[in-house]
C-alpha cells in the first residue's frame, strides 16, 4: 500500500515543472529498490517481489497523473506561491535523509555534490520555454508524434533523477502543455508516443544508476543531494508573483510532510529487512 502512495505522489510530482519524482522516491525510501527493480526487469531477472513492487508504483503513478492533472494545473494557476512553497519544503526536508544514506564523506564526494547543484542551476537558466500553439496542440502528424518519443526519452531520464524535473525538461522542449492536454483529453496517440519515449529513457538511465549505487554509493548520493539542493532556487522563483507569507507557509508544510514521509519510509524499509 505504501509503495502505491509513493507512486501516487511521484505521478503528481511529474505534473509540476520544477518538481522531481525521483525526490519523492528518495523520501519514501524506495529509490534504491526502484532503480534495482527496473534494472532487473530490463535484464529479465525480475523476482515476484520486485514485479509486485513495480506494479504498485506504476498503479500509483497512473492514478496520480490521470486523477490529479486538472487539480494540479488549477493549484499552480490559482495558488502558485503555496504550491511551489510546499514542494520547496519537500526538497529541503528530504536533503538530510539523502545525506544519511552516504557513508564517510571525503572532499572528492563534495565535488560530486557541487556538480549536482551546478547541473540543475544550469538547466534552469534557459528561461521561458517554447510556447506551443493552442490550436494544434494535439495534432497527430508523423513528425509531431516522433518528436513526442524524443521528448519523452529526454524528459524521463530526468524524471528518475532527484532534483531534476521531468516536467521542467518537457517545458523546455515545448512538450509540457501538449502532454497535460493529452492526459486531460485522454488522447491515446499522444499518451502512447510520449509514454514509449519515457520507457526508453528510463531503460537507458536506470542501468547506469544501478551500477553507480552498487559501486559508488556515497559519491552517487552526494550527487543526488546536489541535484535536490540545486532545484530549490528554481522552485522558489517559479511563482509569477512572490507572496512571502504564502511561500513560507507552503515551505513549512512541505518540510513537516517531508520529514514525516521519509520517517515512515525508513521505518517500513527497516521492517522489511528484519
Amino acid at each position: 500500500m505504501f509503495n502505491t502512495v509513493v507512486g501516487f505522489l511521484m505521478g503528481i510530482a511529474n505534473l509540476i515543472p520544477g518538481v522531481s519524482a525521483g525526490t519523492v522516491a528518495l523520501l519514501g525510501g524506495v529509490y534504491d529498490k526502484l532503480i534495482h527493480a527496473i534494472s532487473d526487469f530490463l535484464s529479465l531477472k525480475l523476482s515476484k517481489g520486485e514485479l509486485l513492487f513495480l506494479i504498485e508504483i506504476v498503479v500509483g503513478i497512473v492514478v496520480g497523473l490521470v486523477g490529479f492533472s486538472h487539480l494540479v494545473e488549477t493549484a499552480i494557476v490559482k495558488f502558485p506561491s503555496v504550491t511551489y512553497g510546499v514542494f520547496t519544503g519537500l526538497v529541503i526536508g528530504g536533503i538530510p535523509f539523502v545525506f544519511s544514506q552516504t557513508g564517510n564523506r571525503r572532499k572528492s564526494h563534495w565535488l560530486n555534490f557541487f556538480i549536482g547543484v551546478f547541473l540543475v542551476i544550469l538547466l534552469s537558466l534557459p528561461g521561458e520555454a517554447t510556447k506551443e500553439a493552442g490550436k494544434n496542440i494535439l495534432e497527430h502528424s508523423p513528425a509531431r508524434l516522433s518528436y513526442d518519443i524524443f521528448a519523452g526519452m529526454i524528459g524521463s531520464s530526468s524524471m528518475i533523477l532527484p532534483g531534476v524535473s521531468g516536467a521542467f525538461i518537457l517545458l523546455l522542449l515545448g512538450e509540457y502543455h501538449r502532454a497535460i492536454a493529452a492526459i486531460n483529453a485522454l488522447d491515446v496517440y499522444v499518451i502512447l508516443t510520449i509514454g514509449f519515449g519515457i520507457i526508453l529513457g528510463i531503460a537507458l538511465i536506470s542501468k547506469m544508476l544501478n551500477m553507480l549505487l552498487e559501486r559508488k554509493r556515497t559519491a552517487t548520493f552526494m550527487f543526488l543531494a546536489g541535484l535536490m539542493s540545486g532545484s530549490i532556487p528554481d522552485l522558489l522563483l517559479r511563482p509569477a508573483v512572490f507572496n512571502f507569507a504564502q511561500i513560507l507557509m507552503g515551505i513549512s508544510a512541505g518540510i513537516v510532510f517531508s520529514l514525516y514521509f521519509s520517517r515512515i519510509g525508513k521505518k517500513i524499509g527497516e521492517t522489511r529487512t528484519q
